[in-house]
């Protein structure tokens, strides 16, 4: 019983510790960024698909991409590309207060 509660204080000591290292203030991310991820289907890969966003002075463009493989493009191709954009005011999307 003494060494079940060891544990359990030990683990509240590691979760403490991990949440007082975090940055005072992170942003999730900064633009211009891409993030890219692999479609898979059963464990194998079965194209690629990509988040872009960028700022173009006056706008937010998102790109999103979606690409097959070329294993699966031999039976059913697949290209799709999406822009959207958001019209931004004075203060930027990330910028630092």
């Amino acid at each position: 019983m003494k060494k079940s509660k060891n544990i359990y204080f030990i683990a509240a000591l590691f979760f403490i510790a991990a949440l007082s290292a975090r940055a005072p203030h992170a942003e999730p991310f900064s633009i211009p960024e891409k993030f890219t991820y692999d479609l898979t289907w059963a464990g194998i890969k079965t194209g690629e698909a990509s988040l872009e966003i960028r700022d173009n002075g006056s706008h937010m463009q998102f790109i999103s991409k979606a690409v097959s493989a070329g294993w699966v493009s031999a039976m059913k191709e697949f290209r799709k590309k999406t822009v959207h954009l958001l019209k931004t005011s004075e203060s930027k999307i990330g910028a630092a207060d």
